[in-house]
C-alpha cells in the first residue's frame, strides 16, 4: 500500500500571524488524508491562554484532531504550563469552549520530553480527569430518611479527594421531570408528572445527560456487583469493543465470566444465571429462524454492564423496567436486520459481546425476582412485530412451565431519542446546579 502525503512544517516557533497564513493554505489545499492541527501562543502575547481559545476556534472546523502544545522552545515560559495548576485552567477552559462549539473534535497534548517524573504523573492524572466523566443516576428513597443525601455527600467528599468529575442527580427531581414535559416526552412520567421508577427510566436520564455534555460514547455498570475492580474491566473492555469497531453504531455488552454462589457450604462458579439462560435461547432461535443458521451466538440478553456510541443510544428506542437490554437486540434486528418486508437499512449496526476476567458477585434477590426478569425479558420479544409464530408459542410454554399463573406483560417501548434531546437539554440547562458535583 502507498499513501501520499504533504506535511507544512514551520521550524521557527509559534510566530505571530502564521496561523491566519495556515488557515488560508489549509482552506486552499484541503488534504484528503487525516489532518492534525498544532496550536499555541505567539511569542509576545500578553495573553496566552486567549491565544490558544483563538486558535482552537479558528481551526477545530478545519482539523481532523487538535493538538495543544504547551512545549515550544522558542516561546519564552511556555513550559509553566506543565504545572497542575496551570495546565487544568488551561484545559478546562478549552474543554468549555468545545461544548459551546458543539464540537467534540479529539485533543492532543504535546509536552516537553525533559520533564520530570512527577509533573509527568501529575499530566497523565489531568488528561483522564478531562476524558471521562462519571453520572450517577439514584431512585434511593427520599424519606423518612433521605438516603439520597447521604450518597450525595459521600460522592461529593470522593469526588474532591479522587479529583474526579461526578454528576449525580435523582431520577424523580422535579427539574429532570419538567425538562421530560417540555419535550413532550410524555410517556416517562406517571400519573402525578414524575418520572417513573424502573431502570430503564434512569438510563434514559443517563443518557440525556452524557448527550448534553458532549460525549460520544456511554457505558451503563450496574450497582450490584460486589467484586473489586469490576467497574475498571468494564470500562477498558467497553473502550477495547469501540477501538476494534471504530463505527458510528457500536453496541458492546459484556458476558460475564461466571455468576458465583454459595451450594452444599461451598462455592460454586456458575457459568450462566436462569435469567440469562432464557432469554439468550429465546434470542438465538429468534435469529435462527431469520438466518436459517442454528446458533448460539448471543451471550449477552440481559446485559447490565453494556456500552453504546451516542449516535445509536439515541436511535434506539427503550423498554420500561427489566427490559431494557433485552430490547436493545429486539429493536437493533427491527431497525437495522432488514427482516421487515419491504424496509432497507443503508446504515450498520455492530453488536460486540466480550467476556470479562472477574466473575458477578451480587446478593441473592429470590427466584421471584428472577422470574419476573425473565418475564419481562421475553415479553419484550414476543411484543415484537419481528417474534414469529413458532418462538411466540415457545415464549408462552416457557413461562407457564415456570409459573401456573405466568403471563405476557405489557411492555411499555419509549421512543428514540434522537427527536426529544435537543429540547431536553435546551431545559436541562435550567436546572438546579447544586446537581452538580466537582465540575468547572
Amino acid at each position: 500500500m502507498k499513501i501520499k502525503y504533504k506535511t507544512y512544517w514551520r521550524k521557527t516557533g509559534l510566530k505571530k500571524n502564521w496561523g491566519k497564513i495556515f488557515l488560508e493554505i489549509v482552506k486552499e489545499h484541503k488534504p484528503n488524508g487525516f489532518l492534525g492541527i498544532n496550536i499555541g501562543p505567539n511569542k509576545d502575547t500578553l495573553d496566552r491562554v486567549d491565544d490558544y481559545l483563538n486558535c482552537f476556534k479558528k481551526f477545530y472546523n478545519f482539523a481532523d484532531y487538535i493538538t495543544i502544545n504547551i512545549s515550544s522552545p522558542n516561546t519564552p515560559d511556555l513550559r509553566n504550563l506543565h504545572s497542575y495548576e496551570n495546565l487544568d485552567e488551561l484545559l478546562n477552559l478549552i474543554q468549555t469552549e468545545k461544548k459551546n462549539l458543539n464540537t467534540k473534535i479529539p485533543l492532543a497534548l504535546k509536552v516537553s520530553p525533559d520533564i520530570e517524573e512527577e509533573n509527568i504523573s501529575e499530566i497523565s492524572d489531568l488528561i483522564m480527569k478531562h476524558k471521562l466523566e462519571i453520572i450517577i443516576v439514584s431512585n434511593s428513597d427520599r424519606s423518612p430518611v433521605d438516603k439520597f443525601a447521604i450518597e450525595k455527600n459521600a460522592i461529593k467528599n470522593y469526588a474532591r479527594f479522587a479529583n474526579k468529575k461526578i454528576l449525580i442527580v435523582h431520577q424523580k427531581d422535579l427539574g429532570v421531570s419538567r425538562s421530560f414535559q417540555n419535550a413532550e416526552y410524555n410517556t416517562i412520567l406517571d400519573e402525578n408528572g414524575i418520572v417513573k421508577s424502573g431502570k430503564a427510566e434512569g438510563m434514559i436520564i443517563g443518557t440525556l445527560m452524557a448527550k448534553w455534555l458532549g460525549k460520544k460514547y456511554l457505558g451503563f455498570v450496574d450497582s450490584d456487583n460486589y467484586f473489586p475492580g469490576s467497574v475498571l474491566e468494564y470500562i477498558k473492555e467497553y473502550a477495547a469493543g469501540f477501538s476494534i469497531n471504530n463505527e458510528n453504531n457500536v453496541l458492546v455488552r459484556i458476558s460475564w465470566h461466571s455468576k458465583p454462589k454459595v451450594t452444599d457450604n461451598k462455592l460454586f462458579f456458575q457459568k450462566w444465571g436462569r435469567s440469562s439462560k432464557n432469554t439468550n435461547m429465546v434470542l438465538n432461535k429468534l435469529l435462527t429462524h431469520y438466518t436459517g443458521y442454528e446458533t448460539e451466538i448471543i451471550k449477552t440478553g440481559n446485559a447490565g454492564e453494556h456500552a453504546l456510541t451516542m449516535s445509536l443510544a439515541l436511535q434506539l428506542d427503550f423498554a420500561s423496567g427489566y427490559g431494557i437490554e433485552t430490547n436493545h437486540f429486539v429493536n437493533l434486528f427491527e431497525k437495522w436486520g432488514e427482516v421487515t418486508e419491504g424496509k432497507e437499512c443503508n446504515e450498520k449496526a455492530i453488536i460486540c459481546q466480550i467476556e470479562s476476567r472477574n466473575p458477578h458477585l451480587h446478593e441473592d434477590k429470590g427466584n421471584e425476582h428472577i422470574d419476573d426478569m425473565i418475564d419481562v425479558s421475553l415479553s419484550v420479544i414476543y411484543n415484537s412485530n419481528i417474534c414469529p409464530v413458532v418462538v411466540k408459542n415457545e415464549i408462552l410454554e416457557n413461562i407457564k412451565s415456570r409459573r401456573k399463573e405466568g403471563e405476557i406483560k405489557n411492555i411499555v417501548r419509549y421512543p428514540a431519542l434522537c427527536k426529544y434531546c435537543n429540547d431536553f437539554i435546551t431545559h436541562w440547562e435550567g436546572l438546579d446546579l447544586n446537581i452538580y458535583l466537582n465540575r468547572p
